[in-house]
Order: structure tokens, then C-alpha cells, then sequence
């Protein structure tokens, strides 16, 4: 086995650790196993919150903002007539309002699909000078952000009983699920909060290839990482020559006709070797794979 990995692994985060604490665990288990390279992650998940974690390792650390980019799809469940600070199961109770039929919940659910803005929840990780919003929150200082822009592909929920609700929601970065769900209840005039929450996909990476912490071994290892070309990225690709790769790597700019873009991946001889862009005429790189 190599000293040093390349490549993705799919993790089932369990609830109650926190995103840190798999890629400590998954640090230790490679210090056991005598490999050294680079970790990182492509999204957190709260510790209240279980399922995908994306790990990215080596010189695919470099994706993460690209994969960050990714919808994703959660499923979960939540209660209404009562509401968190955090609002989830481990906040602390701060409203109570009364409860409607679960036809009700049920019915307005489409005026959530499509684009719209969402005040960020005083209990994040997004920073106000310096600090993350949670650490305010947690001294009894709720600090407002400007709403951000998101957009809910999929949104459907299930009566599990007169004041439980099941739900899957498929959307795009920077949605926070929890305040979705109280923002559609409190559009109804009820409050509510999850009861659970779990991510199932993110892009084309599914919380059904993901192994728990405890399963990763030195003999499966490098069978469960998947490269670049295990993937199907959302980005537009540009077939170069094997000289035109060279240039590329020698840090020569491509003429070309294709549009300006942020965004290409780059192929040649049937791989993506690059990361890359256009603009003004010419291919860039970002960086290499």
C-alpha cells in the first residue's frame, strides 16, 4: 500500500461526532497504517446531523470548493408546536405555539420549491468578525445576518403522526435545513424542529458507498477511494491534445474558441488531468489532478 493517498472517501458520519472528529479518527488510523497525506472535507455535517461525509485526501483537498458547490439531499424529521435555539433536538426549548392538522403541514409545500432567500440560524458556523455565530449564540447574543440566496430542488414531507413529520429535501449549498423546515412551518404559524436529520447525497456521491470510521482498514483502503474518474462532475469538459496537456502542465495558456468560463475540467487521452478556466481567448489551469 502507498505511503501517501490520492482520492475521495465516502464516510457514514454517526451522530454525535463531529466532522472533526472523523477526520481525527481517520488521522490516527493512518498514522496506525503508516500513511502520511493531506485530509480535508467537502461540507460539514452538525454533530446533531449523520450520514455522507466526503473526505478528500492528498491532492484532491484542492476540489473541495468544486464539491462544496454540489446539491445536496437530506432526509429527516421534525416535530411542530415547538421550537429550539437551535433549532434542533439539541437546543434548548424557547417557543410553544399551537399545532395544526397534519393536512395543513402537508399543503403548502410547493411554495418552498424554487429559489429563494434564508436568513441564516443563529446557531452556525458562519463568522461576524472573526467568530463563528454559534459562539455569540451560545453567550445569549443572536447576531442577524443578511439572508442568503438557496434554492430547494425537492421538498416532500410525510405525516408520521399528529405532530411528526418525515421529509426529504434536495438543495443547493449554503441551505440550512433546519431553518427551511422552520421557516415552511412558521409560514403556517406553527413552530417546529428536527428530530433528525441525515445527509443521503451530495451530487453523485451517496451515503450508500460510505463506510463508518470502523470499517476503513489497511486492506481496504485504497479499494474504497474513488479518483476523478469514479465521478461525473457538473462541469463542462474540454478534450485537449497530449501536447496541449504538456503545454498546460509547462504553464502555457491554450488559444480557444469555447466561452469564457470559471469552471472546465480538462481531459485528455480519456482523463481529466486539470481543473481549469477560460478567459480572454485562452485555457487556464487552477490546478492539476
Amino acid at each position: 500500500m502507498s505511503s501517501k493517498l490520492d482520492g475521495i472517501l465516502l464516510v457514514n458520519k454517526k451522530k454525535g461526532m463531529t466532522s472533526y472528529d472523523v477526520i481525527r479518527k481517520i488521522k490516527l488510523a493512518f498514522k496506525e497504517m503508516d500513511i502520511k497525506t493531506k485530509i480535508g472535507h467537502s461540507g460539514t455535517l452538525d454533530p446533531f446531523a449523520e450520514g455522507l461525509l466526503v473526505i478528500l485526501l492528498g491532492k484532491y483537498t484542492r476540489m473541495s470548493d468544486y464539491l462544496m458547490d454540489l446539491e445536496k439531499t437530506y432526509s429527516g424529521t421534525f416535530v411542530q408546536g415547538v421550537g429550539t435555539d437551535t433549532l434542533d433536538l439539541d437546543g434548548e426549548i424557547i417557543e410553544r405555539t399551537n399545532t395544526l392538522s397534519p393536512e395543513i403541514i402537508l399543503s403548502n409545500i410547493s411554495n418552498f420549491i424554487g429559489e429563494q432567500m434564508q436568513v441564516p440560524p443563529f446557531y452556525s458556523a458562519l463568522k461576524h468578525n472573526g467568530k463563528k455565530l454559534y459562539e455569540y449564540a451560545r453567550k445569549g447574543e443572536n447576531i442577524t445576518k443578511p439572508p442568503r440566496k438557496i434554492f430547494v430542488y425537492e421538498l416532500s414531507i410525510s405525516k408520521e403522526s399528529s405532530e411528526s413529520f418525515s421529509f426529504i429535501a434536495r438543495v443547493s449549498k449554503g441551505t440550512y435545513v433546519r431553518k427551511l423546515i422552520y421557516d415552511y412551518t412558521m409560514s403556517l404559524g406553527v413552530a417546529s424542529y428536527l428530530t433528525t436529520l441525515k445527509r443521503e447525497k451530495m451530487g453523485e456521491f451517496s451515503l450508500e458507498d460510505a463506510r463508518v470510521i470502523e470499517e476503513i482498514t489497511p486492506e481496504n483502503i485504497e479499494k474504497n477511494l474513488m479518483t476523478i474518474k469514479d465521478i461525473n462532475l457538473p462541469y463542462e469538459r474540454i478534450v485537449l491534445s497530449v501536447d496541449e496537456r504538456e503545454k498546460l502542465s509547462n504553464g502555457i495558456r491554450i488559444k480557444t474558441e469555447h466561452d469564457e468560463t470559471d469552471v472546465v475540467l480538462l481531459e485528455a487521452e480519456n482523463t481529466v488531468f486539470a481543473f481549469g478556466g477560460v478567459k480572454d481567448g485562452q485555457i487556464y489551469t487552477r490546478f492539476f489532478i
